[in-house]
């Protein structure tokens, strides 16, 4: 079982160094080695144009992430709306945790406190807030999310 796992692991390696193009420059994929333990590490070339990555700060809502909670759950609304009952439900829990992944991996703030998407949209977007509320029949968007945390 354990070949067969680091099997595929090196399979996805090597998919992902050889299975890009047309999108960028041209960049020679560095290899994938294998180190003791049956770990693999990957390496990554750096960007061209000399810049380095920032990693998202996972613990912290920037304004950017609290604009982009209001503008990614407005156009859904409609739709909520009209589904109704469980499937709006899900389909909103799919939503906030779809902007928490895109905005550095908040996720794991909501799990904690789920009472933050309340915070934000009451801050920042308090009439897409109350439309969400009447299009998911509930009092706080909080308890619009299941399974997580308070």
């Amino acid at each position: 079982m354990r070949s067969l796992h680091l099997c595929s692991l090196a399979a996805a390696g090597a998919l992902l160094l050889t299975g890009c193009s047309g999108d960028g420059p041209d960049v020679d994929p560095i290899p994938a080695t294998a180190t003791g333990g049956g770990s693999i590490t990957l390496t990554f070339p750096p960007p061209a144009d000399g810049t380095t990555a920032e990693v998202p700060d996972t613990d912290t809502i920037t304004a950017s992430a609290e604009r982009d909670l209001c503008d990614t759950l407005a156009p859904e609304i409609e739709g909520w709306a009209s589904q109704g009952g469980t499937g709006a439900r899900l389909s909103y829990n799919t939503t906030v945790q779809g902007w928490a992944a895109r905005n550095g991996g908040l996720n794991d703030i909501v799990v904690r406190d789920r009472s933050v998407v309340d915070t934000i949209t009451d801050k920042t977007c308090p009439d897409v807030r109350q439309r969400a509320l009447d299009a998911l029949g509930i009092s706080d968007l909080a308890s619009g999310l299941v399974g997580f945390g308070n």
